[in-house]
């Protein structure tokens, strides 16, 4: 999953208007990784979920939750 520049700044718009607070491009960066391996691992059948889940670990952006 590739998360561009435009992404984050539009997560970090969402999470201000949410939260009322300021967070960094890597943080926003982070947390918009993570939600969307969330969703991706609810919509994606169990067996596939190990492959998965080995992809992201070999990610560059990848730091584990």
């Amino acid at each position: 999953m590739k998360i561009t520049d435009e992404d984050v700044r539009s997560f970090k718009e969402i999470y201000m208007k949410e939260f009322n607070e300021d967070i960094s491009n890597e943080e926003a960066r982070r947390m918009a990784h993570d939600l969307l391996l969330l969703y991706v691992l609810f919509e994606t059948p169990e067996e596939q979920e190990n492959e998965l889940f080995e992809r992201e670990k070999s990610c560059p952006d990848y730091q584990p939750l």
